[in-house]
């Protein structure tokens, strides 16, 4: 088992996250890469309010959290908007889900469990889905959560940026207060796993109205989560308190949490050091440094970096083209240079070890050879002086990763003008203004790989700015879309994903390391193999 995957649980994911090691995989790693293990802060706390209550968060026994503190976490970014509709990035999760809840939940393994909908489940002929939902659940402006709200929120949802996401539901019935029927038009397997992310957030439909004249709901959020927005300063601040009616009562186990927004990765490990954090997300360049002095929790997740291509761009809708680009990339020396060591070179989306993950894609399919780039890219008609203008998040890790790129291809005679923008602006530049040729930057886990696929090479998700998909492509994506668990759906997964990297869809260079710093202090944190933290039962003791 390759130790640098951890399997927390789902078909072993990031999921499931560990495969056997294979000297042919793309995601093995060089001999000189670091392998990345998980570290635990210590054991999971008891809080008062969680012995007291047979909520469906349970921790075991262990230091004691103090139910009035405060839990001080910083993130990269804040959200893009707070309304669900416009949520654009996957970057919005970490801190939303506070304040948010979703129709669906994610254990630390990537598996599906209840949240806002107790149990689901599709029509024998999958031309539907039923969702039951959690009785006496309130929003944070006390409206009830019923059917008719899912209903609205849905609507809502699939008309804004999850509109690719939500694609294959048609309609949306209220079969009673407390039931609520998806009717499907096209293979909806993967909608469960939509339901955990931003597609299945829920917002008070009081907030709408406002949100129709006001904008209101852009700047604070109504949600029904475990915490409630006191205070909001945009790029800056969050802060939350306890949401008291809040369904699961041993979730929230602190009283208070503050966000600090920083974009610099000096600033979120200076806080931690000046004592001003308990926990931030870090990059692999400060892992070996702080690791001597904080609980450091890290590993491979689904996360991955890559350059995404706008397809509809000239030549980039050319086959030879991409491949090309494929060719002039060197990814264990990307894992080297812009990640330390830590992380895994692949030519897939889906890491070893997780159901979507395809073996018979061979490592080698694009080895990093720039002279033959260099012919097939003349043979494609592009010029000697070709440049590609490239978006990149203005962070100093996806700086120097795109930087050791653009090196890479310059090496067959591709100019990679990097832009780099404001990290929120990101999705908004390139996604919906379709701004740029290309991306680099990270592509968050998804649930379900159906619905990466479905986002990122299907005509409709705003993740696809050139709308450019492939007729085989799409009819393997429908299959991969069909009802059913990981085994009866692995092997139409597989092939859509074959079919991705031999059509050269975009450039992947690595599955990324989720990394976290905490203080002692920090007790309940576990790593979550979608890469995107979540919070149940964490708190601070005294």
């Amino acid at each position: 088992m390759r130790r640098g995957l951890i399997v927390l649980g789902a078909v072993s994911l990031l999921v499931a996250s560990c495969g056997g090691s294979d000297s042919n995989s793309a995601d093995d790693t060089t001999s000189d890469t670091k392998v990345a293990q998980q570290v635990t802060t210590a054991a999971p706390v008891t809080t008062a309010a969680a012995a007291a209550s047979a909520a469906p968060t349970t921790v075991a026994a262990g230091p004691v959290i103090d139910t009035n503190g405060t839990l001080r976490f910083s993130y990269q970014v804040g959200p893009t908007s707070w309304d669900p509709a416009r949520m654009s990035s996957s970057f919005d999760t970490p801190t939303a889900f506070f304040a948010y809840d979703r129709l669906v939940h994610l254990t630390p393994g990537a598996d599906l469990k209840p949240g806002l909908a107790e149990s689901w489940e599709f029509a024998a002929d999958g031309s539907s889905l039923t969702l039951k939902l959690r009785k006496g659940v309130k929003f944070h402006d006390g409206t009830d959560f019923d059917a008719a709200a899912v209903k609205a929120n849905l609507e809502r949802n699939k008309a804004g940026a999850s509109k690719g996401e939500l694609a294959p539901v048609s309609t949306i019935d209220v079969v009673d207060p407390l039931t609520v029927k998806l009717n499907l038009g096209s293979p909806g397997g993967s909608i469960p796993g939509v339901l955990s992310d931003r597609p299945g957030t829920m917002a008070s439909p009081k907030s709408f109205a406002d949100e129709a004249t006001t904008k209101a709901l852009d700047l604070m959020p109504v949600g029904a989560g475990m915490y409630k927005v006191k205070e909001y300063v945009k790029d800056q601040k969050i802060v939350l308190e306890r949401f008291a009616d809040y369904w699961d009562k041993g979730a929230a186990a602190a009283a208070n949490v503050t966000i600090l927004i920083l974009t610099d990765n000096n600033a979120r490990a200076n806080a931690l050091k000046s004592g001003e954090l308990d926990i931030a997300n870090i990059e692999a360049s400060q892992i070996d440094e702080l690791k001597k002095t904080f609980t450091v929790t890290e590993g491979l997740s689904l996360s991955l970096m890559h350059m995404q291509l706008n397809r509809s761009k000239p030549f980039l809708d050319k086959l030879e083209v991409r491949q090309a680009l494929n060719m002039l990339v060197d990814r264990p020396a990307l894992v080297k240079l812009a990640n330390f060591g830590y992380g895994a070179p692949t030519n897939q989306y889906f890491p070893k070890g997780y159901w979507g993950y395809n073996p018979a894609i061979p490592a080698d399919q694009y080895p990093y050879n720039p002279e033959k780039a260099k012919e097939m890219l003349k043979a494609a008609g592009v010029p000697a002086d070709w440049s590609l203008d490239v978006v990149v998040p203005n962070l100093t890790y996806y700086l120097t990763l795109a930087q050791a790129v653009k090196d890479q291809m310059a090496a067959g005679g591709v100019n990679l003008v990097l832009r780099p923008v404001d990290p929120v602006q990101t999705a908004p530049i390139f996604y919906v203004q379709s701004s740029g040729d290309a991306l680099i930057s990270v592509f968050g886990g998804r649930a379900d790989p159906a619905q990466l696929l479905n986002s990122l090479f299907t005509s409709g998700p705003i993740q696809n700015p050139g709308k450019h998909t492939l007729p085989k492509l799409t009819e393997l994506i429908t299959a991969a879309n069909a009802p059913g668990d990981a085994k009866t759906r692995a092997a139409a997964v597989q092939a859509a994903s074959k079919e991705v990297t031999d059509q050269a869809m975009n450039v992947v260079f690595l599955h990324s390391s989720a990394s976290f710093a905490a203080t002692p202090k920090l007790v309940g944190f576990k790593a979550f193999l979608s890469g995107k933290p979540e919070f149940q039962g964490v708190g601070v003791t005294k």
